[in-house]
């Protein structure tokens, strides 16, 4: 008999203790407790003579809400270091967070320029119309990124809104890259009613810039094999006109996260159709429809594969959403700054 490591029935034990701890883990009343988690798991994990690799993931609930976690484990099990509310980013000059910021959005004052026939532009109302965009804030010296540009209510007559409403969210991450959906409605001057229409937008955190996720190559296969599909399925709805698949337009990457799968990816084409049979999954004049993907971005390839303490925190968490995971690779100040955005004391590093 070999008996060169831990019994099958030891780690069987190990696993099972430590994925309840996962399981019951919830944001520390203290550090006190947080550190001893994060000894405990380091020592009992060290039976098995495998490294831990410390991630921090964040999470949707059923209402939307956004929690980080700081998970510490291996494929054996993983415990919470710490939790919090909101998306925190780690990355190497910096712990980011993503922050939901209140603008004012001006408005026309449509009576006004009404009574004037229409002519020249139109005067800006004593009201402002409120939205909300994405800021990122790097804890470290509150450098601020704004991942959308500027939101617009101008067009080329000038300011004709007499309602105005914008809104953004991150809905996914992987990797570095935020994959953001934003989404503006408007009622202009005379109309008879609102519109509105949405934007994606790839953010690359590391490099502080917004990117294009596909290449030419892999965007022309994905026109020809994945729009194929969305075409024979958006068509048999019978509420939108489309003849061809280049009449759909590819509008939105969306990442999944699976337990034991993985990273996921499906796209989602756009066809115009009528204001009543509109959907609301991109605009007021458009049906969408959403395919799996055939064809992987080769820039999300790195992160395919989950890290073994994010699956072991799935397995307990059936009414969570994985929203994304950020590696932790530094060791001291990193570990220090994640503990401080955390809300925890110093942290034992990783063994």
């Amino acid at each position: 008999m070999n008996n060169t490591g831990p019994s099958r029935y030891a780690l069987l034990f190990l696993s099972a203790a430590l994925l309840c701890l996962a399981c019951g883990s919830r944001p520390s009343s203290g550090q006190d407790d947080t550190v001893e988690a994060a000894v405990a798991v380091g020592a009992a994990l060290a039976i098995v003579n495998e490294p831990t690799q410390d991630v921090v993931i964040w999470t949707m609930d059923r209402e939307d809400r956004i929690t980080s976690h700081w998970l510490r484990g291996n494929r054996f099990g993983a415990v919470i270091l710490a939790s919090r509310e909101g998306l925190l980013f780690p990355m190497a000059d910096g712990i980011w967070e993503i922050e939901t910021r209140t603008i004012d959005l001006p408005l026309c004052d449509c009576d006004t320029w009404t009574d004037d026939g229409m002519e020249g532009p139109c005067p800006k109302s004593d009201e402002t119309a409120t939205g909300e965009t994405i800021v990122l804030v790097n804890l470290r010296n509150d450098e601020e990124l704004s991942p959308l540009p500027l939101v617009e209510s101008m067009d080329e007559e000038g300011l004709v809104y007499t309602d105005h409403s914008f809104g953004a969210a991150v809905i996914a991450s992987v990797g570095p890259y935020l994959f953001i959906r934003s989404s503006e409605e408007v009622l202009a001057c005379g109309a008879a009613h609102n519109s509105w229409s949405s934007q994606f937008t790839v953010f690359d955190v590391a490099g502080r810039e917004t990117v294009e996720i596909l290449t030419d190559e892999e965007r022309a296969r994905i026109l020809e094999e994945e729009q194929t599909s969305a075409f024979n399925g958006i068509r048999s709805d019978n509420l939108v006109n489309v003849d061809r698949p280049e009449d759909l337009e590819l509008t939105t990457i969306k990442p999944g996260l699976l337990p034991g799968v993985g990273l996921t990816i499906h796209y989602q084409f756009t066809a115009d159709s009528s204001f009543a049979d509109s959907d609301d999954n991109w605009g007021s004049y458009s049906r969408s429809v959403i395919v799996p993907a055939r064809n992987f971005p080769e820039a999300l390839a790195p992160y395919a594969a989950l890290p073994p303490a994010m699956s072991t925190f799935a397995v307990f968490s059936d009414d969570l959403r994985l929203g994304g995971w950020i590696p932790i690779t530094g060791e001291g100040e990193q570990i220090a700054a994640i503990a401080k955005a955390f809300g925890v004391g110093a942290m034992p590093a990783s063994p």
